[in-house]
């Protein structure tokens, strides 16, 4: 198929996140980086709220009775009886829905709904350099890709490789939305084209490999290496033989020193013998000193992965 390898570069359009489902307008944005979200009202108000969820007060996230103010990883702006708020450093926890709201109190306050979408990538933004590299993930994890396509179509696809053959396809529909099993795709229409979001849930090594996402005629291709996860039940044996080594290692010199001594008294005994007799509270002491940190084993605990890197290192 020639038009595969053909990749659509409508960059300008690819910016626009803003694609509707119905009255509700979802906004996509790479973890790690960040999005903006934009709530237009018909009236002014004296107080700007920002919720996940329903604008309860345990559920606000940010709110203001200025233009302008920022709290964490938000930012909220008002300006013309518009309210737009940037969210930074997105994780994939991040996704769902959100609620902006203007008026004097949670209880009297008009609200305008939105979705946020955390992706692993968009298409084709960039997307010379995400063929060139690939998505890097670990198991365990899921992975969503943004594909947008400057034409508006019937027919989604999903594929491993290249959708040449009927095996290659993951999933397909021509409804807005299909799940197969682990993968799955959703079409959201923009004002000039429309954005196909794929998904893999519960990755595996296996899945490593080129994939392509497909409206009508048109195909964009990406890339993904999955890594296994090195988690503490392969660290904390690791440790301990380690450990057993290091305590055999120091119980055997301590023999042949003790055997050295029977042996020949009174004669000067090596350096290594010195150092052990009589001071194992000092060879304890040196021994932890000479165990690396204790924030390398922390780092390698998954949930303390930094989880907003799109091209993590293995």
């Amino acid at each position: 198929m020639k038009n595969l390898h053909t990749l659509i570069c409508f960059f300008f359009l690819s910016l626009q996140d803003g694609n509707t489902v119905g009255a509700l307008t979802v906004f996509a944005g790479v973890e790690g980086g960040s999005v903006t979200v934009k709530c237009s009202f018909p009236s002014s108000g004296t107080r700007r709220f920002f919720c996940k969820g329903e604008c309860e007060e345990k559920n606000v996230l940010i709110q203001t009775t200025g233009e302008r103010r920022s709290e964490g990883r938000y930012q909220i702006r008002y300006k013309d009886e518009d309210i737009s708020v940037t969210i930074t450093q997105l994780t994939k926890s991040d996704s769902g829905l959100y609620m902006c709201g203007l008026g004097r109190s949670l209880s009297s306050a008009s609200y305008k709904q939105v979705e946020v979408v955390v992706v692993d990538a968009r298409l084709p933004e960039n997307s010379a350099a995400i063929k060139r590299n690939p998505l890097l993930t670990r198991t365990g994890r899921s992975l969503t890709v943004k594909c947008y396509f400057n034409d508006r179509g019937t027919r989604k696809v999903f594929c491993k490789e290249q959708c040449e053959q009927e095996k290659d396809i993951l999933v397909q529909t021509d409804v807005n939305s299909a799940q197969r099993g682990r993968y799955s795709i959703r079409y959201l229409r923009g004002t000039h084209g429309g954005s196909l979001y794929v998904t893999i849930a519960q990755l595996t090594e296996s899945d490593t490999g080129w994939y392509t996402c497909g409206l009508n005629s048109s195909y964009l291709g990406f890339q993904i290496i999955v890594s296994k996860d090195l988690k503490l039940h392969v660290i904390v044996p690791v440790i301990i033989v380690t450990l057993l080594v290091s305590v055999g290692v120091t119980i055997y010199f301590r023999k042949m020193c003790k055997r050295k001594d029977k042996d020949k008294e009174g004669e000067r005994q090596p350096d290594h013998c010195l150092e052990t007799r009589g001071n194992s509270a000092k060879m304890e002491i040196a021994f932890h000193e000479n165990q690396p940190p204790e924030s390398i084993y922390q780092n390698l605990h998954p949930p303390t992965w930094d989880q907003n890197q799109i091209y993590s290192t293995i």
